[in-house]
């Protein structure tokens, strides 16, 4: 069957139609119909959502430090390039949006060369990088993977100093479109990535860098679905024009049953498809970082009591607590059933947690939780580090007003030892059935 497919570069704005001349026992005209098809394919192209973002979050300091790389003893600087993880993220790709990595750095510090481990190290240069990795998953479980490498500028000086005037130094960079290799190679591979996909995202740094925030965003860029084989919950846009929201189309032509069923089918897929990222939480700090280190240094939690993950020793939900918002992320207040308060919403949400449990055989839960009722859990029964995902409806407020926190708790379930968590990311996502 053919393919239908659309550019969604230089959309900025959906355009919103006129309601009243589309509400009922008007005149079914083709220009407000085409009005309605061209607004509703331009929604798919909005999306800047952020996948991951990785900042200073409060440091007061960098990993890299100011001093002579060239000693004897222990490791005092980075090795150079050598790749250190410092955030993990997975996200079901919002379909024709692919990556973005964005960061804001000041210039990088040194690195050294190890001549003897443990004991005696050269200077290793004041050049740095931040590599992105991304694995991607298509629907029927295959993967493929791409890396993308981000050379940062190195600071000047003897032992590359961070520059006195910080905030005039701030430097930026913007990587290329990240996308699976053989997108561009037939509207049949565009189908495939732009269909219900899964990416695992993981952020390194290397060599002495000094990044202030780095994030990685959707960028649409295309999006193709195959006419009479792709099923109506993979249709997140009519793909009405030729080639654009904004290309030429021909005429309706009457009856437009199937064009209704279709706007139907697209509003239902955006709904279940669309969310932004409400949590997105790595165990990595920059000022408390072990340079020596190539992975997250994991949160460890081993009592059988809920746990918060933030401090790992205050336990249960606290409404005074630290915390996430998710205010203002349900629907307003006339479209919630009226046996709820006019402060009340509820949203679908996916939890993916990366962790492990510390022995074979142990059990351990990670809890979501924004209400004392209300809250979602992911089990972990591996020794072995990975994604582990849950769905759940989380409690929030309508509006930016309601101050209630969404806080992140865990405990052993059953077993020896506890649970180690190096990541944490929930977006707003229904219920539909994602890649493998």
């Amino acid at each position: 069957m053919p393919y239908k497919k659309h550019s969604l570069t230089g959309i900025d704005a959906a355009q919103k139609p006129p309601l009243a001349p589309l509400s009922g026992g008007e005149l079914a005209k083709r220009s407000r119909v085409e009005a309605v098809l061209r607004s509703q394919d331009k929604i798919v192209g909005l999306s800047r959502r952020i996948v991951m973002a990785q900042s200073l979050a409060g440091s007061h300091s960098f990993a890299t430090p100011e001093t002579d790389p060239d000693v004897m003893g222990a490791q005092t600087h980075p090795l150079n390039g050598e790749a250190r993880v410092v955030h993990r993220a997975r996200v079901d790709v919002t379909p024709g949006c692919f990556l973005r990595l964005t960061a804001a750095y000041l210039p990088s510090g040194k690195s050294q060369l190890e001549v003897n481990p443990g004991s005696d190290y050269d200077d290793g240069g004041n050049g740095a990088s931040l590599r992105l990795d991304v694995t991607w998953t298509d629907q029927d479980g295959n993967t493929l993977a791409t890396e993308t490498n981000v050379p940062l500028v190195g600071a000047g000086g003897e032992f590359a100093p961070e520059p006195a005037n910080t905030w005039a130094s701030v430097k930026t960079v913007i990587a290329s479109l990240i996308v699976p290799d053989t997108i561009s190679e037939s509207d049949a591979e565009l189908a495939r990535w732009t269909r219900h996909v899964h990416a695992e995202v993981t952020l390194h740094h290397l060599g002495g860098a000094r990044v202030i925030d780095a994030v990685v965003s959707e960028v649409p860029y295309a999006l193709a679905r195959e006419e009479g084989v792709d099923p109506p919950d993979q249709w997140v846009s009519n793909l009405w024009a030729d080639g654009h929201p904004d290309g030429p189309a021909a005429p309706l032509e009457w009856p437009l049953e199937s064009v209704y069923a279709r706007m139907s089918d697209v509003a239902n897929a955006q709904r279940l498809r669309f969310g932004p990222t409400l949590i997105d939480w790595t165990a990595w700090n920059e000022g408390s970082a072990d340079v020596t280190s190539t992975e997250i240094p994991e949160v460890t939690i081993s009592s059988t009591n809920l746990t918060r993950v933030f401090d790992q020793v205050e336990t249960g939900w606290d409404p005074d607590g630290p915390g996430w918002s998710l205010c203002n992320y349900a629907r307003g207040y006339a479209e919630n059933h009226p046996y709820w308060s006019e402060n009340n919403g509820v949203i679908p949400v996916r939890i993916n947690v990366y962790g492990a449990t510390e022995n074979i055989g142990a059990v351990a839960e990670v809890r979501i939780q924004s209400a004392p009722y209300s809250w979602g859990l992911v089990r972990i029964d591996s020794r072995e580090p990975q994604w582990w995902s849950g769905i759940a409806h989380l409690s929030c407020g309508t509006g930016p007003g309601d101050d209630r926190v969404c806080q992140a708790l865990a405990q052993m379930i059953s077993g020896v030892g506890g649970v180690r968590i190096r990541a944490i990311n929930v977006v707003r996502q229904g219920r539909y059935y994602p890649a493998a």
